[in-house]
């Protein structure tokens, strides 16, 4: 997966909707992939559409794992 420098993460876009002070305290490593700083800021962001798309896809990923019996 591709990394992101977590300068590139603060002035992205995609999290737009959160204050970039904010950002700045959440995203402590040098770099993230896009999967890991959405976990990260995600949550914390006000634009529920972004979060929303992002839950959704991560519990499509839950319904395809096999449970065990």
């Amino acid at each position: 997966m591709k990394r992101y420098t977590r300068q590139a993460l603060l002035d992205s876009k995609r999290y737009q909707s959160c204050q970039q002070d904010f950002r700045r305290v959440l995203l402590t490593k040098e770099s993230y992939t896009l999967e890991e700083a959405d976990q990260i800021l995600l949550p914390f962001c006000k634009d529920s559409s972004v979060y929303m798309q992002f839950m959704k896809e991560k519990s499509g990923e839950r319904s395809h794992t096999k449970t065990g019996s």
